[in-house]
């Protein structure tokens, strides 16, 4: 699967079918995702995703806010969030794959 962004437009391509959705505004709850203390919101999608096995009902993504290598972007689902350090029981992160560390 390969997930590409270019301003406000994400596309999901998995072999010949691929998802295309705009990011929404941020979502109005907060998160931490920039540990150990950056909070922020998820960026929404519009519809449901699948990746592989894993069905995002309200998939929102997030980037790692400059604090790994490779960069890395994950799509959350804000239908499943608990009150852990970590909030989102179900996800897919997306890194470079070209990079040995990925």
């Amino acid at each position: 699967m390969q997930l590409q962004i270019s301003g406000d437009v994400v596309v999901l391509t998995q072999g010949p079918d691929s998802v295309r959705d705009t990011l929404r505004q941020a979502g109005p709850a907060e998160f931490v995702l920039c540990p150990p203390d950056g909070t922020g919101s998820p960026r929404p999608l519009g519809s449901p995703i699948e990746v592989g096995e894993v069905r995002l009902a309200s998939p929102a993504l997030f980037a790692d806010c400059g604090q790994t290598t490779p960069v890395r972007v994950t799509l959350v689902d804000l239908s499943t969030t608990t009150d852990q350090a970590f909030p989102f029981q179900r996800w897919a992160e997306f890194c470079d794959t070209t990079d040995p560390d990925c």
